[in-house]
């Protein structure tokens, strides 16, 4: 055999080891490099989809890049060629961000080769000129009403053909829900797929931790309150006092923590089934023993739950203030205001047992309360109201005391004491009065937060979105003070079934003023504030939403305790 060199034949074979492919001095593909077979080059030089309207700026950009020596043309051209997942939409909340940093943005052009959706998170868009493969409609009218400009990318050939003056951005691209559940094996920090899906299941966690909450809370209070007779409310109020302390100094070690994941999930719905069931037998049995006080004992209890509801607000809408202070943005979230939010709940708790180690040592306690859970304390019906009579000086004068108003000035019937009564005999009897509170809670709760927490301020200097929330709570539960306030005075008490459940009803008037707030004119986004421009008045519906609704709460639970006195004990 004979070895020819490539001078010897002009169709010798060439071998280019850079190559992938032998070619021939023509030119001509006549073999397969066998030391990069199967190596195929990834780089698109075209789009593969069929859209007529991408094909043209294409076509248009590949004239750009060929007669241009703009970099910037280039890198558009290769942009328009990705796949739709390498083109991920970018929101106004990322565009004004990344052009927050360029001191001059309001006069540059910013260019993104994906669509442009809109974020309301951001409450306040600024002056800016976009151009974009397309814009959704939110995000259109928002830059539109903000005194900018939205741009195509053939408008921008014209104005800019080689990207001077301009600004650059992309999506990013692993925001998609599929990234969420790459990586092998456990402990990736990955998401499980579930075998159950829909919204029920694998977007059910908070949805969980608030069921769960609420199903330990129902059932510890029909727990307690069918054992509420025969219990200690000296032992039912220390015990759990102290085991909200507990589950408290916890949260606020968990904020501080490195746990995540499922033991993280495991403990916070430990702690939300444990903290139902604390704070059920403690409110149960609160109100319980302010009922052996009387009214006015019953007033000042619920007046100082409506002032403690004040200062969690305010400590809220304190912490909402810092939040926003060390992120603007929203994108980091610091454990600071939790920390202190949770501790601040310890201390109260703390507080609470220290102050009630001083009740227990006065004069009052000693003579109702621990007779009364001794056995040594009859309920008797008089003509002029209900009193209680101690047993060991039964047979000397006996000593009454009034534990509530007398019925006649209440207007009610009161049942004498005959035995054990049926709680269906009971419901009977307040079924106007258990009517009235639920329909009263039913309207504060479909239209305070759900409602009232999407008005969006119409001042963003003034309010952010999260602290705009805040100060509706603190402004609710001012008014909510207030009202239970207030009712010390004998002229706001009043007691008759028929006008308890009137004033009840009233307060459906409260749903269209408070609906009026968040009536938008066209054309405006969803977080572009309202049509009637308010202000801070927009906030005055809810301070007498919050009054109105305690002078009837408080006269109703006031004479559901008289009653519950007279049954259970």
């Amino acid at each position: 055999m004979t070895n020819l060199s490539p001078g010897d034949h002009p169709e010798a074979i060439l071998f280019d080891t850079a190559s992938t492919v032998k070619t021939s001095q023509d030119g001509e593909h006549i073999g397969i490099d066998l030391e990069r077979h199967h190596v195929k080059k990834g780089n698109r030089t075209a789009p593969k989809s069929e859209d007529p309207y991408l094909l043209l700026l294409v076509k248009l950009y590949r004239f750009l890049a060929r007669r241009t020596d703009a970099k910037f043309n280039k890198v558009v051209l290769r942009r328009l060629f990705l796949s739709k997942i390498n083109k991920p939409p970018i929101s106004l909340s990322r565009i004004t961000k990344e052009s927050s940093t360029y001191p001059d943005a309001s006069n540059k052009i910013i260019v993104t080769v994906a669509p442009v959706t809109d974020d309301n998170r951001l409450l306040t868009v600024p002056k800016l000129t976009v151009a974009a493969l397309r814009f959704t409609r939110a995000a259109r009218e928002r830059i539109l009403n903000a005194g900018g400009e939205t741009l195509t990318l053939d408008q921008l050939a014209l104005r800019a053909p080689t990207g001077t003056n301009t600004i650059l951005l992309r999506g990013k691209r692993n925001t998609r829900e599929a990234v969420k559940h790459f990586g092998m094996g456990p402990h990736k920090n990955k998401k499980p797929y579930t075998i159950s899906k829909g919204r029920k299941f694998e977007r059910a966690r908070g949805r969980r931790k608030s069921r769960g909450f609420k199903a330990f809370n129902f059932c510890t209070l029909i727990y307690a309150t069918i054992t509420a007779s025969n219990a200690s409310k000296t032992f039912r109020i220390r015990a759990s006092s102290g085991a909200l302390a507990v589950l408290f100094f916890i949260l606020t070690l968990s904020t501080i923590s490195s746990v995540s994941g499922t033991p993280y999930f495991t403990l916070i719905m430990v702690i939300d089934a444990f903290l139902g069931l604390s704070s059920s037998i403690l409110s149960v049995t609160v109100v319980a023993l302010a009922a052996l006080f009387g009214p006015a004992a019953m007033q000042a209890c619920f007046a100082g739950q409506a002032a403690v509801g004040v200062v969690v607000s305010f400590v809220q809408f304190m912490g909402a203030i810092i939040a926003d202070t060390d992120s603007p943005d929203g994108d980091t979230a610091k454990p600071g205001p939790t920390v202190f939010f949770f501790g601040l709940a310890t201390a109260f708790v703390l507080f609470s047992l220290i102050a009630h180690s001083a009740l227990l040592r006065t004069p009052e306690y000693t003579e109702i309360v621990q007779k009364w859970e001794a056995g040594k304390v009859l309920l008797v019906e008089e003509p002029g109201g209900t009193v209680y009579v101690d047993e060991e000086e039964e047979g000397r004068d006996t000593e009454e005391q009034g534990i509530s108003v007398p019925t006649d000035d209440l207007g009610i019937e009161v049942p004498q004491v005959k035995g054990r009564v049926s709680i269906w005999e009971v419901a009977k009897i307040n079924k106007l009065y258990n009517l009235a509170v639920g329909f009263c809670f039913a309207v504060t709760l479909s239209v305070f937060p759900p409602i009232t927490a999407y008005v969006a301020p119409t001042s963003s200097s003034m309010f952010t979105l999260g602290t705009f929330i805040a100060f509706h709570f603190l402004v609710f539960n001012v008014g909510d003070y207030l009202g239970r306030f207030v009712c010390a005075y004998p002229m706001f008490q009043f007691w008759k079934r028929k006008q308890l459940a009137t004033y009840s009803f009233s307060r459906i008037l409260f749903i269209p003023l408070i609906l009026m707030c968040n009536v938008r004119a066209p054309g405006m986004g969803t977080r572009q504030g309202t049509n009637i421009q308010l202000g801070p008045y927009i906030f005055l519906p809810r301070f007498p939403f919050g009054i109105h609704k305690r002078p009837l709460l408080w006269s109703l639970y006031d004479v559901c305790p008289l009653y519950r006195a007279q049954w259970s004990y």
